[in-house]
Order: structure tokens, then C-alpha cells, then sequence
């Protein structure tokens, strides 16, 4: 039987909405499914904060508080993602986001034996200088087989599976080792998920964690 961290199967999942690819990763313990939108042009923000609470996941905007076009457009896609995978309620399942300039991901599960996920994304344009390593690196980590800018992308989605919102955690306090076939443990304190970077031709590192 296949184990935590190993992928049993790979599908592309066709999504009702433009420039959205879903794939669905599945794992021994449950399906993490992954939905990447690469926008073109800008957000009108009216429309799409109406757009968002008219989609019944109007809870996903937070406390009323003001949010930027980046974390709009996340949002955006996770609740046109989430009508497409039927899902009636946020209360059904564990979900993640992540921006940057132009392209927005979001993973969510509804298994029942995985307690959280998180995801990362980042062009591979983006150009990390090399003194920033100090300010996420673990002594201990393993990850001589990535670069500076794939091992960011898999500490953050790790960072966003392992935190607990206790303000204690930070990158650096998590150690990440190859586990196996592309696969990586992360650990903080007593608390441990896996992690990958997902196949992206399109200019993107992709990064998903789950626990």
C-alpha cells in the first residue's frame, strides 16, 4: 500500500472557467486538488468583491478588511474553483491560497485524514538574492538538489500547512529533507507535513503541503 508521501495518480481536471488549470493529485491518505489562474489585464474591484459574495463563499473576504487586487484575484479563483469541484460550503473542506503579480493558486482537500494543506506559487523569473537564505533557511535542511527560489517556494507552502497562527513560527524554524521521488518531510516542533513542487511549464513554481 502506498504511503503518506507518495503520489498515487496525476489528473487534469477541465474547469469551466478561462485560463484556470486544476490538476488533482492523489495520495494514500486523500485527493489534493491544485487550481492555477494566470490573469490577463487587472481586476475591476467592484465587481469582483460582488462577484465573490455572490458565489455563497462570501466568508473567504475576511473580516471586511481591505484587500489588495492580488488577494482579490486569489479569492476570485478559488470560488470560481470550488463551484466547479461542487463544493457547497468552505466548511466542507481545508484550503490554501497564494498570489503573486500575475497568477493566483489555491489546493484545497476534503479528505477527512489530512487536517491541513498549504500552497506556494512564484515565477521563476523572481530573482532571490543569495544573503536572503539566512531569513529561511534551516542549518539542517537537505535540499542541495533545489535552487534558492524553489527551496523559498516549498518552506512557504510548508510554513502555511504547519502554522498554527501562534505568532511562534517562522521559516526558518522549519527543517526540510527529501523524503522521497520529489517528495519532501518538513518539520516544526512536533508538528510534520510533506511537500512538492508540482509540474508548471508554464513560468511558475508551484508548491503544495499536506498534513
Amino acid at each position: 500500500m502506498a504511503y503518506r508521501g507518495q503520489i498515487v495518480s496525476i489528473s487534469l481536471e477541465m474547469s469551466c472557467q478561462p485560463c484556470i488549470d486544476t490538476q488533482m493529485f492523489r495520495f494514500a491518505q486523500g485527493d489534493i486538488c491544485v487550481a492555477v489562474d494566470y490573469r490577463r489585464g487587472r481586476l475591476d474591484r467592484y465587481s469582483t468583491v460582488r462577484e465573490i459574495k455572490n458565489s455563497g463563499f462570501g466568508q473567504i473576504l475576511g473580516g471586511g478588511r481591505s484587500l489588495g487586487e492580488h488577494q482579490l484575484h486569489a479569492r476570485l479563483l478559488a470560488c470560481n474553483a470550488f463551484k466547479d469541484a461542487r463544493i457547497n460550503e468552505l466548511s466542507q473542506i481545508n484550503y490554501s491560497l497564494s498570489h503573486t503579480k500575475d497568477a493566483a493558486a489555491v489546493c484545497w482537500t476534503s479528505s477527512k485524514d489530512l487536517v491541513r494543506v498549504g500552497v506556494d506559487i512564484e515565477p521563476v523569473t523572481r530573482c532571490l538574492p543569495a544573503a536572503s537564505a539566512k531569513f529561511f533557511l534551516n542549518e539542517s535542511d537537505c535540499l542541495d538538489e533545489l535552487n534558492l527560489l524553489e527551496r523559498w517556494c516549498v518552506k512557504e507552502a510548508a510554513f502555511k500547512c504547519l502554522d498554527d497562527y501562534d505568532r511562534v513560527l517562522n521559516l526558518p524554524n522549519i527543517r526540510v529533507v527529501p523524503l522521497n521521488n520529489k517528495v519532501y518531510h518538513a518539520q516544526a516542533k512536533s508538528i510534520e507535513c510533506e511537500c512538492t513542487l508540482l509540474p508548471n511549464s508554464l513560468g511558475y513554481l508551484i508548491a503544495t503541503a499536506w498534513r
